[in-house]
């Protein structure tokens, strides 16, 4: 297509079928004089013969065997329009109308427009179909074919032979799809010049001036108007991308726009960053609608390449930004086609785009996840457009505890503003429902819970979400360990100061991942100490069973270490990976291929924990099989000893819910000091006393307890003797 005209919409005022009528009017009088032409070669008896066409007579055969080689049944040239003056060419383009725009607009030549014309008329007059059977003689060929195009357009043999190129595939008639050479339906022989010629209906609608979308688009691909996507217009504080970047994209679409020239952008980055919005506001300001075209489901189609082609020829002809989603998915072809289109395509791909451009001169723009104070000003925004509120102190922590796109904060305070309705309702009991009103300030819990509802959907397919109930209260830890974990805390807290403010993200790369590895004997609280966590920073706790993602086949294990990786990077909570063990031990000399690829999975191990920006921690129960090169790559590293007597004793305290029907009488530093049990041995002993307390109707009392002692004792493959129980021996039988 020829660049630098201007698209059809704006081509001029002249759009109407009135526009068609001076080249109709030519094409008239040349069927006039063909008509006359054609009775004398078929004979005066042709015209009264219903069945014409259907056999062949000796005279027939007598006039084919006259017939000069490689002439039609009668010339019908430009000469039999020497008495039509007024039908010249200048006056059959209109200027200003769509049929004179499309000439210049593919090249094309006086014969190409009237080719075009005589292909046109029978989808504007059924009329012309009759004229053109009888023409053929032919009644089942009611369309014009090759054969009478050129015999209407072409004075002798010679010409024919000669004009034949205005219909081969390089031709621009052809080139750019705008008529369709068919083959001969019938089967009955595959001449080029038994095909039939049908002009594309989307040119059709153009040249009848209707805009609307091609009616094969509309299951892939939707207009919109440039008024409706500046209902997408965001605040500047609240675009995906930097105010920079936002004037450099309005500048290259405005001189694009402009002087009618390609452009090409390629956005990318995750779903829901802002993509589409981004797009519909560079429409919106440069005043031009937009087409959305879905690949996937243009893909589902049979033609999907015919469609795509469609799609972006009417863009350029609605002088529209084509926005082309999912563009990872295009082909070969398509890529060509974008490559090639005349106007302003916008390629959306989610992830990183392929090392090679899709597209010749493709400008990429990426999209990344908001910075810290671009995520405020989305949260403020949100709040404010449902005509809500919250404390800054909480904007400032879901702010920081939460690496949501703009989608999912908007999502998040449309839920959050549900709910905040519907506990309202609840405390105020039956009425009408009522807006927020003067209670529009929105509760931290309830905007964190809405915003964790937004996370870690893909992770949960491959972790399980635990709910985070613990308190700091319910860890019993050295004092070291406690200070440990609220550092890891800290770090959450402060990083938009010391990443991002004081820059030590940029001159530090990798600095945001907080890793750690926690280690110690099983039941010392290492999953309560992640909970604990999760609920101080207001984030999900996902646990991953590493024993589940290690596997005996050579390359299995980095791939379910990837996938659980890239599920991660939108979880916006702590990944806890139990039972390390069986993924990492002592690194020592490779005697073998297995320990050379154990030792390659735990190398692929560090490098996902250094790149992942989030929590990462990793629990182990045997602190001494790790080897010291692995944690010192690690920013933390929590040792969970067993408990002593006096921190067995702070378990057993703590251990009972506020509402549990214990007996003031319990001798818990007898227990302490007799059983030498883990936390969570001690958890299993009280849920088993307080089982066995239940079903006799009565307190929890030391026989409970000494009782499901006994039953914790064998499990571990031990018994209690009397000496253990002591002045108790007589309670357990």
């Amino acid at each position: 297509m020829t660049l630098g005209l201007e698209p059809a919409h704006v081509a001029g005022a002249v759009t109407s079928f009135d526009a068609l009528l001076p080249a109709l009017a030519r094409l008239d009088a040349r069927l006039a004089v063909a008509v006359q032409r054609a009775q004398a070669a078929y004979g005066v008896d042709a015209i009264a013969d219903r069945f014409r066409g259907l056999y062949v007579t000796d005279a027939d055969v007598d006039r084919l065997l006259a017939r000069e080689a490689g002439a039609g049944a009668f010339f019908a040239g430009d000469d039999c329009l020497r008495d039509h003056a007024t039908m010249g060419d200048e006056r059959v383009l209109v200027p200003g109308s769509r049929l004179e725009w499309l000439a210049r607009a593919f090249d094309l030549a006086r014969f190409d427009v009237d080719v075009l014309v005589i292909a046109l008329a029978p989808s504007l007059d059924l009329r012309y179909e009759r004229i053109y059977a009888y023409l053929q003689d032919d009644v089942a060929r009611r369309r014009p074919t090759v054969d009478l195009v050129l015999t209407l357009l072409c004075a002798s043999s010679q010409d024919r032979a000669t004009r034949r190129e205005h219909l081969l595939v390089d031709a621009p008639l052809v080139r750019h799809h705008l008529v369709r050479i068919a083959s001969d339906p019938s089967g009955n022989g595959a001449s080029f010049l038994a095909a039939t010629i049908e002009v594309d209906e989307q040119i059709v609608n153009l040249l009848l001036g209707h805009d609307a979308l091609d009616r094969r688009l509309t299951p892939s691909c939707e207009m919109i108007a440039a008024a409706e996507a500046a209902d997408v217009e965001t605040p500047s504080a609240t675009r995906a991308v930097e105010e920079e970047t936002q004037l450099a994209l309005d500048q290259l679409v405005g001189d694009a726009s402009r002087m009618g020239q390609a452009l090409c952008l390629h956005f990318h980055g995750a779903a829901g960053m802002g993509k589409r919005t981004t797009a519909a506001s560079l429409a919106a300001r440069a005043g031009m609608p937009l087409l959305r075209v879905d690949v996937a489901r243009m893909l589902a189609s049979h033609d999907s390449l015919t469609l795509f082609r469609l799609a972006l020829r009417h863009a350029w002809f609605q002088h529209a930004i084509a926005v082309v989603f999912d563009s990872a998915a295009l082909t070969d072809g398509m890529g060509e086609l974008v490559s090639t289109h005349s106007g302003i395509v916008v390629l959306s791909t989610v992830g990183a785009p392929d090392a090679a451009p899709q597209a010749g001169g493709e400008t990429r723009v990426s999209f990344v996840h908001p910075s810290t104070e671009r995520r405020r000003a989305l949260w403020r925004s949100a709040l404010g457009r449902h005509g809500a509120r919250a404390e800054d102190a909480t904007i400032d922590a879901l702010a920081l505890r939460f690496r949501l796109t703009p989608r999912q904060i908007t999502a998040a305070v449309a839920d959050a503003t549900q709910r905040a309705r519907w506990e309202r309702a609840a405390r105020s009991g039956p009425g009408p429902a009522r807006d927020l009103g003067s209670d529009a300030n929105i509760a931290e819990a309830v905007l964190f819970g809405a915003a964790r509802a937004q996370c870690g959907q893909r992770l949960e397919a491959l972790s399980t979400r635990v709910a985070a109930r613990q308190r700091w209260n319910d860890l019993v830890l050295p004092d070291d360990a406690l200070a440990q974990l609220r550092e890891m805390c800290d770090r959450v807290a402060m990083r938009d100061t010391v990443l991002e403010r004081w820059g030590f993200a940029a001159r530090l790369p990798g600095v945001s991942a907080i890793n750690a590895l926690f280690s110690g004997p099983s039941g010392t609280g290492k999953t309560m100490a992640a909970e604990v966590m999760a609920h101080e920073l207001g984030v999900d706790l996902f646990r991953v069973d590493l024993a589940g993602v290690v596997s005996k086949y050579i390359g299995e294990t980095e791939k379910n270490l990837d996938r659980v990786f890239t599920a991660a990077e939108d979880a916006n909570g702590i990944v806890f990976f139990d039972e390390a063990d069986a993924l990492f031990g002592k690194r020592s000399e490779v005697h073998d291929s297995h320990d050379r690829y154990a030792n390659i999975e735990i190398s692929y191990l560090l490098q996902k924990m250094e790149r992942f920006d989030g929590i990462a921690i990793l629990a182990t129960n045997l602190r001494g099989n790790l080897d010291d090169a692995f944690v010192r790559r690690l920013a933390f590293a929590v040792h969970f000893p067993f408990p002593d007597a006096a921190a067995r004793e702070r378990i057993w305290r703590g251990i009972w819910p506020p509402n549990a029907v214990v007996a003031d009488d319990l001798d818990l530093a007898f227990l302490a000091r007799q059983f030498p049990l883990s936390g969570g041995n001690i958890r299993n002993i009280a849920l088993a006393a307080a089982f066995r307390a239940a079903r006799r109707g009565g307190r929890a009392e030391m026989g409970d307890i000494l009782h499901a002692t006994k039953r914790e004792y064998q499990k571990l493959g031990k018994s209690l003797t009397a000496a253990e129980l002591g002045k108790h021996a007589g309670l357990v039988t």
